[in-house]
């Protein structure tokens, strides 16, 4: 019986650890660095560095609600009333949005290039997958339609975990842009991290999801299940 128990501790707390550093790293997921998003994308040829600096652009400093500041970039090179917003993916920053801003620029637009919570040069402690990040977007359109005007045609495009965050926003904020481009968003933030978890552990995920899920709840006052109903 002892031998029992010892073993029901042992497995125990092994699934409590598996879920306490999945959390942990999804939290606290590692960024990519400037230079190796820079020597990436320069490599795919989606990056010049010469034409990058060359840009005229205002750079700001927007508080964010929950207490950090929001940075990103302005580049406004056409006089037009045409204007896109960029939310780039997890992992990366705002370097990561250039090949769209290039696009964009090609045609007409003027684009606002920024970074997420705990990406590049914004605060934030957690990556909470467009929880938190959708109201930092509502600060980024706010000031965007203060510094050029509220007549103003505007679009936000998303990819991956900015595309979600697009969505967020436009589906459970407000509903502050004229159009909306989504790339590549998942559906639901519990079955990502769900294929996270079998990815690198290789454990059940009916084991770990639980606590995973708790202890994610805990930290960043996210409910799985309530995002995955918000994204769908």
């Amino acid at each position: 019986m002892k031998k029992v128990v010892i073993g029901l501790f042992i497995i125990l707390s092994y699934i409590f650890i598996v879920g306490f550093f999945f959390t942990n790293k999804m939290m606290y997921i590692k960024k990519k660095t400037d230079k190796e998003i820079i020597d990436r994308e320069t490599m795919l040829e989606l990056f010049n560095q010469e034409e990058f600096d060359a840009l005229e652009k205002k750079d700001f400093s927007i508080p964010s609600r929950f207490g950090y500041t929001i940075k990103g970039s302005l580049i406004e090179l056409h006089e037009t009333n045409r204007y896109i917003i960029l939310c780039h993916g997890v992992t990366v920053n705002r370097l990561n949005s250039v090949k769209y801003m290039n696009l964009f620029l090609q045609k007409g637009w003027n684009v606002l290039i920024y970074d997420h919570r705990r990406h590049g040069e914004s605060g934030g402690k957690t990556t909470s997958y467009g929880h938190y990040e959708k109201f930092d977007l509502q600060s980024v359109v706010h000031w965007l339609k203060q510094e050029a005007c509220d007549s103003i045609v505007l679009g936000i495009h998303g990819e991956s975990m900015g595309a979600v965050t697009t969505l967020l926003y436009a589906g459970m904020v407000e509903d502050g842009a004229d159009f909306y481009i989504a790339d590549c968003p998942f559906s639901e933030l519990e079955a990502q991290l769900l294929y996270r978890l079998k990815a690198e552990f290789k454990v059940p995920s009916f084991l770990v999801m639980p606590i995973a899920s708790l202890l994610f709840s805990s930290v960043t006052a996210i409910r799985l299940k309530m995002c995955r109903q918000s994204i769908r």
